[in-house]
């Protein structure tokens, strides 16, 4: 998941803490213009920009964490898969 961390309703960090709490297995990836409100996102993800990042940087890191499944997405793959479901990376 990409998220920006200054947004109006529910700021990056309380988003990355509720991801974190509900679904402790997503990688995320934080983006700012603002590099103390990126050192606090690090406490959370290693995964940071700082604006203006390059989308080649982006890319890149979105495709080694895609690439690279944690033990609760194929636990997942794998219960989907006994239900029927196909499930494709």
């Amino acid at each position: 998941m990409i998220t920006d961390m200054q947004m109006p309703v529910m700021d990056g960090l309380e988003l990355i803490m509720e991801l974190q709490r509900a679904f402790p297995w997503v990688k995320v990836v934080a983006i700012s213009g603002g590099r103390r409100t990126l050192e606090m996102a690090r406490t959370f993800t290693p995964y940071t920009f700082e604006k203006p990042f390059s989308l080649e940087e982006v890319l890149d890191t979105v495709q080694e964490l895609v690439s690279t499944p944690t033990p609760a997405t194929l636990e997942y793959a794998a219960m989907a898969m006994s239900d029927g479901v196909q499930v494709t990376a």
